[in-house]
């Protein structure tokens, strides 16, 4: 399933993946919304294109869902889709696009149909392809990016949502909340797997025993 990654493994992923484009969309969108990759892989240019948020079907939980678009996720998926804009990158900073974002408008069609995510060589003219990306495409891309910063066999692409899943719940350290994040029908099978609290050190727990008191009420 793989583990999560650190903060700072996230941002080292972001940041040697920005020489591509649309890797560095398809990793930023897997921390930035939790989508598994089937779901990533799947989307069209009109589920994303000027949205707040996007409409998947909900795997686990039967029907469809609205997975929220950050304004990160917005910004990073304009520049995608509009090279010439100004992106943000992981570390907040307002970069002009450079040469990685600066492609023809024609590998990323604008038509709401078109895949979000081209296999090699879509959409350039005179190429072959144009076919959405496989997920066994996206897993490759990921290894080789992840070997790049040196990350291990434990980092999957399940760890990007498990990643933003971890850091839904140091927000919220509730399990309605990460529920509602994982679209899941079930708080239970979210709290068997997405939940991150270590149980407290006996200090710890002194404190949250004596937080606890009625010693200021009574």
């Amino acid at each position: 399933m793989g583990r999560p990654l650190t903060e700072h493994e996230q941002r080292d992923l972001l940041w040697v993946a920005r020489s591509n484009s649309r890797d560095h969309l398809l990793i930023l969108l897997g921390l930035e919304t939790g989508l598994r990759l089937g779901e990533l892989v799947a989307l069209r240019v009109g589920d994303v294109k000027g949205q707040s948020e996007v409409t998947v079907p909900n795997i686990k939980g039967g029907g469809v869902a609205q997975v929220p678009l950050t304004l990160l996720a917005q910004t990073t998926i304009h520049c995608y889709l509009f090279p010439t804009r100004l992106a943000i990158f992981g570390d907040g900073d307002h970069s002009r696009c450079g040469p990685q974002c600066r492609i023809q408008r024609g590998l990323h069609p604008l038509a709401p149909l078109a895949p979000l995510f081209l296999s090699r060589g879509g959409g350039r003219r005179g190429q072959k392809g144009g076919g959405p990306l496989s997920a066994r495409a996206a897993q490759s891309r990921l290894s080789f990016w992840k070997r790049k910063i040196g990350l291990g066999e434990d980092i999957t692409f399940h760890s990007l949502r498990h990643s933003f899943l971890a850091r839904v719940w140091g927000k919220a350290a509730d399990i309605h909340g990460v529920q509602a994040a994982a679209r899941h029908k079930q708080p239970m099978v979210t709290a068997s797997h997405y939940t991150y609290s270590q149980p407290p050190t006996p200090v710890e727990l002194q404190r949250l025993v004596e937080s606890s008191s009625l010693g200021d009420v009574i």
